[in-house]
Parts: C-alpha cells; sequence; structure tokens
C-alpha cells in the first residue's frame, strides 16, 4: 500500500494547500468515498475514478493534516501529512482495503444488557500489508447493550478492553481474528462489573471549586508505589478500581497538572469509600530579571527552563518561557510549584552571551523578581603547536560544554583559531593533523588565550610469520573474518600512557601498521579466533611483546605466530575393528595441567568411514570420549599444528 507522487512546492497560492490523490480498491477506482481532515469540516467526495482535491487552509508554519478515507464496505484509511503554504502535495493511488461493519451485544454474567465504552485496537499480526488501515475504534453500546462500529480491516486480528473503569471485559480475552460475511459480523461480548468495595471515588478540584478535567490520580502505598491509576472526567470525576493483593488503605496523589502544584493526601482511605474530594492549589508566577555580568545591561533574548527534580510519583517535571524578547530582561514564569527547583538561562549559539546553567530558583523577598547575570562571551584564541614548537595548520579546534557543541573551527598556517568562549566549564578539544597524536582534551580556564601543545606520535609495522600458520587461521576463522575477529595485533598501553586499546587488523600477506600513537610503554600481542567442532568460538593468543615507543619514532617488529599454529585431531572409532558411523563424540580439554579440570571444547558424529575431524584447535591437552557409550581416549598433548589420530574402540 505504498503511497505514488511526492509534494510539489509552488508559491503564492494563497493561505492554502491542496491534497490530490485517487482512491482505488482491489477491484478499481474507489468512486463516491469521503475524503476528510480528522476533527475539520474539510471534505471532499471523490470522483468516477477515485480522485480527489481536496484544498486545506494552512497557517505561515504550515500545519499536519490527518486524512480519513472512509466508503461503505471498505476499512477506513487514515493518513498524516505535513503541509506549508501553497503545498500541492500528490499522494497517487492510495489503496482501500475490504472492510465490514461489527456489531455488539454487551451483556453481564446474567445475561442482561450493559452500557459502556469499549475500545477495539488492531494487532499487526498478520496485518502488514494494511498497515494503514484505522487501528483503533472507541464504541459505545446503548441501554440495550447494543452498538455498531463501521469500517474495520476484513481479516485483521482485534482485541477489545472497556474504558469504563467500573467495568471489564471477560469475553472476547485476548486477540481475535475478525472476518465478515456478506460485510458485517456481530460478536457478543461479556462484561463483568467491578464490585463497589474494590472502587474508590472522587472528584479533583482547583482552590475555587472548578473541577480540573484531565488530572491524573495515583492509588499509593506507604512505600510510594503505585497500586491503581485514573484519569478525571470533564467533571474532575475519578474511579480507582483495586487490583488483587494490595493495601486495605492507600493514600491518593495528584502528580503533574499544569499550572498546580504536586497533590500528595495524607489520608489513608480505605477501598470502598466514595466522593473524595482532592483541592489543587495552583502554582505560583515567578518574575526573573537577566542582566549582563559585567555591565548589568539587560539581556534581552533568553529562554528559561525550570525543573523540578524531586522523585516521586510523577518524577522530575520542567516548564520553560518563551523565546523573546524580553523587555528590560524581564521574564514571568508560571505554574513553578513551591517545593525546590532550579532555572537556567538558554541562549542562542550566535548570542553575546553564554547560558547560566542550572541555578538554584530562590524566593525573592516582597515579590521581587530574582536576578540572573550572564558572563559576556568573548574571543578565545587557541594556538596549535607540536613539541618542537612548530605551528600545526589545518587542526580541529572544537569547544563543548557538557555533550553540547559550542563552537568549532580550524588553525591557520600559524597554527592558531579564534573561538568564542562563554565561561570557565567549557572543555577544549583538539584533534591535530600529520604525524601527532590524534586528540586530547582539557578543561579550560577563564582566560583569553591558551597553548595547546600537541606531542608528535609513535608508530608501529611489523609483520607476522610464518605465512602457513596465518593462512590455516584465515581458513579455520570462517564467519569470524565477518565479524571483525580476524587475525589482528592488538596494543595496550602500559604507564605513564592512558589511552585505550589499539587493534589492527593484520592483511593477508601478514603485514599491519599503526601510526600517531602516544609515546610511551605498549604491549603487543597477536589474536585469531576459529570456529571449534559444535560452532565454539575459540582464541589463538601470543605471548605479548613489550614494546617503548619514542615520540615521534616508530618500531618494526616481527610476530611469530608458529606456537599457535591451529592443530587437529583425526578420531576413529571402531567396533569389533570395523568403523562405526554416525557416534557422536566430544572433545574434552584440559587447559589446567595441574588441577586436572576439563572443559568441553566441541563435538559431532562420525562420518562413514567412522572417522571425525576436529579441526582449528589450539595447542593443548585433550581427550576424545563418545558422548553416549562413554569409551574414551587416553589423555594427549597437541603440538603446533600437529594432526593427531586417536582410536576409541566401542565394548560390545
Amino acid at each position: 500500500m505504498a503511497v505514488g507522487g511526492a509534494a510539489l512546492r509552488r508559491q503564492g497560492v494563497g493561505a492554502s494547500a491542496e491534497l490530490r490523490g485517487r482512491c482505488i480498491t482491489a477491484r478499481g477506482p474507489c468512486c463516491g468515498c469521503l475524503v476528510r481532515v480528522a476533527a475539520d469540516s474539510l471534505a471532499v467526495q471523490a470522483g468516477a475514478d477515485g480522485g480527489f482535491v481536496l484544498p486545506v487552509p494552512t497557517p505561515p508554519e504550515g500545519r499536519r493534516c490527518d486524512l480519513e478515507i472512509l466508503a461503505r464496505g471498505f476499512a477506513t484509511v487514515e493518513l498524516a501529512v505535513a503541509v506549508t503554504i501553497g503545498d500541492v502535495v500528490d499522494l497517487g493511488d492510495v489503496c482501500v482495503p475490504d472492510g465490514l461493519d461489527l456489531r455488539l451485544l454487551v451483556v453481564d454474567d446474567e445475561g442482561l444488557p450493559v452500557a459502556g465504552r469499549f475500545e477495539l485496537c488492531r494487532t499487526a499480526r498478520g496485518d502488514e500489508g494494511a498497515v494503514r488501515a484505522r487501528t483503533r475504534f472507541v464504541v459505545t453500546s446503548d441501554a440495550n447493550g447494543r452498538a455498531t462500529v463501521s469500517g474495520l480491516l476484513d481479516g485483521a486480528t482485534w482485541s477489545l478492553r472497556c474504558l469504563d473503569p467500573i467495568l471489564t471485559v471477560i469475553q472476547p480475552c485476548g486477540a481475535w481474528s475478525l472476518v465478515g460475511r456478506g460485510g458485517n459480523a456481530t460478536i457478543e461480548v461479556r462484561a463483568a462489573r467491578v464490585a463497589a468495595d474494590a472502587m474508590l471515588t472522587g472528584t479533583v478540584l482547583d482552590d475555587i471549586g472548578a473541577p480540573v478535567a484531565g488530572a491524573t490520580v495515583h492509588a499509593l502505598t506507604a512505600a510510594d508505589a503505585i497500586v491503581a491509576t485514573a484519569t478525571c472526567d470533564e467533571d474532575g470525576a475519578f474511579v480507582l478500581v483495586r487490583p488483587a493483593a494490595v493495601p486495605d488503605e492507600v493514600q491518593l496523589a495528584v502528580p503533574d497538572v499544569t499550572g498546580f502544584e504536586r497533590y500528595r493526601d495524607a489520608r489513608l482511605l480505605r477501598w470502598g469509600s466514595f466522593g473524595w474530594r482532592l483541592w489543587l492549589r495552583r502554582a505560583a508566577a515567578r518574575a526573573f530579571v537577566v542582566v549582563a555580568a559585567d555591565s548589568g545591561a539587560p539581556v534581552e533574548r533568553f529562554v528559561l527552563c525550570w525543573t523540578v527534580a524531586a522523585a516521586g510519583p510523577a518524577g522530575p517535571r520542567q516548564g520553560r518561557s518563551g523565546p523573546g524578547p524580553h523587555p528590560r530582561g524581564l521574564a514571568l514564569v508560571g505554574g513553578v510549584p513551591a517545593e525546590p527547583a532550579s532555572v537556567e538561562v538558554l541562549v542562542d549559539e550566535r548570542s553575546d552571551f553564554a547560558g547560566s546553567g542550572a541555578i538554584a530558583m530562590t524566593a525573592v523577598p516582597g515579590g521581587r523578581a530574582q536576578t540572573i547575570a550572564l558572563r559576556a562571551r568573548r574571543d578565545l584564541l587557541v594556538t596549535v603547536i607540536d613539541s618542537d614548537g612548530a605551528p600545526i595548520a589545518g587542526s580541529r579546534v572544537a569547544l563543548r560544554r557538557g555533550d553540547e557543541p559550542c563552537g568549532e573551527a580550524a588553525t591557520d598556517d600559524d597554527g592558531r583559531a579564534r573561538l568564542r568562549a562563554g565561561g570557565g566549564d567549557e572543555e577544549l578539544v583538539v584533534s591535530a593533523r600529520g604525524p601527532h597524536v590524534p586528540m586530547q582534551r582539557t578543561v579550560l580556564p577563564w582566560r583569553r588565550e591558551v597553548v595547546f601543545v600537541v606531542p608528535r606520535g609513535a608508530g608501529v609495522t611489523g609483520a607476522v610469520e610464518p605465512p602457513a600458520v596465518l593462512a590455516a587461521l584465515r581458513v579455520g576463522a570462517g564467519g569470524a573474518l565477518a565479524l571483525g575477529l580476524g587475525p589482528r595485533v592488538r596494543l595496550r598501553a602500559l604507564a605513564p600512557v592512558a589511552v585505550a586499546d589499539v587493534v589492527v587488523d593484520v592483511a593477508a600477506d601478514g603485514s599491519f601498521a599503526v601510526a600517531n600513537l602516544p609515546a610511551g610503554f605498549w604491549q603487543l600481542e597477536f589474536e585469531a579466533h576459529t570456529f571449534a567442532p559444535g560452532g565454539a568460538l575459540v582464541k589463538h593468543r601470543t605471548a605479548p611483546v613489550a614494546l617503548d615507543l619514542p615520540a615521534g619514532g616508530s618500531r618494526a617488529v616481527t610476530v611469530d605466530i608458529a606456537a599457535i599454529a591451529p592443530a587437529a585431531i583425526a578420531a576413529t572409532v571402531t567396533r569389533d575393528g570395523r568403523p562405526e558411523a554416525g557416534v557422536e563424540l566430544q572433545l574434552l580439554r584440559f587447559p589446567d595441567e595441574l588441577s586436572g579440570t576439563s572443559e568441553h571444547s566441541g563435538l559431532g558424529r562420525t562420518d562413514a568411514s567412522g572417522v571425525l575431524l576436529l579441526s582449528g584447535l589450539p595447542p593443548g591437552r585433550y581427550r576424545v570420549k563418545s558422548a553416549v557409550v562413554g569409551a574414551a581416549s587416553g589423555t594427549f598433548l597437541l603440538q603446533a599444528g600437529e594432526c593427531r589420530s586417536a582410536v576409541i574402540e566401542l565394548g560390545r
């Protein structure tokens, strides 16, 4: 059900946009279907060829249009389209799948009709080809327990839940498939009423007695665990339903309503009680004046963001003012709770001032404004040189405040770059070019100029020998090569260097090279991976080689891997001197000869000749045994590159 076409932009068509398309079904054009903007009065009817043109009024900043396509006997289709002034959006062919009308009969356990609100939700299982059909329908049963909903996707799977807190759906339970006959389907719904002693009801009001619609009410245990949640209706009323295995008494909390303080009722309320009133107190408005720290002049372009980080049922909360301008630097922020909060001044990157960071919000006597001073941004001159004092041109110099970038520049031929710095908590990051250590960091003090000395790096070149062993490791690696676990060299820094390990792949000819390493003491080791019998990943690793890398120098290293050449075992199973096929064998390795403990290293079955080849093994002490019968070979020491034969004789 792909949408063809694209948005064609044209200017000067007034404050409107235009949506075009063609509605089609599996049998041809869908003529006469209704195309409308959801929750709006804009609608057109498709023509004989299924085509439609829908003008949409659009503000300068654009709007999101949620389109609905409705046709009798077909599923309701929903589309979301973003448009701006003058857009002509061609949706192309919009496929409308087959649909059906569903009749509901809602009764209770005694067969009496039940009036209530229910929600039909379509699952995605099996419906991937119709992902644009509506997935959610709200339906209300009347006093006779009857309701009808149209436009459902035929053949889809659905689930039904009750939106009324005092009702719960007993049948149908879980997901069920809906297939219509002649465009109609009927199901019987059994709903159970919640017992009165399992409910707790009330109303949320403000300080003048007006209902607060949409407020969330939590039932809490003494340990602040939420055991039930309800949402207030337009009259501020709520109904909490008691789940199983919860305390008999709970406290009520209204955690987060815009413009009000957080509410927590100190009373312990029992389930089965009704008519409780929760009074919310309106949050205060706070005034702030933002000025320049050096001159006291007002700063007018900024955004104020306040945060309450207190833990509890609702967690942290935030609010912010508009972007300004704020005449005389004055900003008024409403809805700030009474509990401790912090405030932060955010500014544009092009501003002459730096942001304030999070500071404590204080109560100023007499209701006066709290003053926040911003430091002016200043030009910071950064000079990047090497350890010999020579300038490094083209190096990237960046300022960062936390995880946010504050500015970036490249050094000129004299190794200099100019940045706009905002204070003392920025971090300077330098990426030097040429044979230098690629990156260093430092916390920048409040200053006008900083010189950054980047030491020259060191390098390592080398070769892995012998080639035959390297080729055998590459063959045994198999899929490990695609995972980046092929033959490679690992360099591990020792004191005084403190950087992460450096890993570089070894080429097929055995060569490798590493550049721009910090000078100091390192350890180099070769490692490779192969797959043992049964699919286990085995690591082959040489003993580390110590290196002392001087600044600006390079070391050539030859890595001998003959001692870790992969070995193999050809295990032959016989019975009465004849080869035995299909016998499952286990390979045991003894990595610790002192303790005598063994570990499982792989398994497999003998072929028609009674032989199982176990290859890609690291040198060590092994034993091969039958997994079923229990017969085993003796332990033997497998040398690097050796192919050892082992014979297992099974009893009668």
